[in-house]
């Protein structure tokens, strides 16, 4: 009994084993690296200016903490500090995770 054109069956999905099926994973592998290469980017983007902000900040805080005696704006220089250490930690947990 031979085959006719009425029972072939033709597939019912974009399979990655039909003809050109490869196309569209090929397009997603692309598409991924290229979504982590962006992600990359926007997250070195934000080390650099977390990184940037702490070195100003702590020149901020040293200028002043040179400038006044004792009082009330230590604290806010003592709070600038710490404030700075945060961002130099973020930097460093950033990139240590996404680089």
């Amino acid at each position: 009994m031979a085959l006719t054109s009425d029972d072939v069956l033709l597939p019912s999905s974009d399979s990655f084993w039909e003809v050109d099926g490869y196309r569209r994973t090929v397009k997603r592998v692309e598409d991924g690296s290229l979504q982590c290469s962006e992600l990359m980017k926007m997250v070195q983007e934000r080390a650099d200016i977390e990184r940037d902000y702490a070195k100003r900040l702590k020149m901020w805080a040293k200028k002043w903490n040179e400038s006044f005696d004792r009082g009330q704006w230590p604290i806010c220089l003592v709070i600038s500090s710490v404030r700075c250490g945060l961002c130099f930690r973020l930097v460093t947990d950033l990139v240590k995770r996404f680089m």
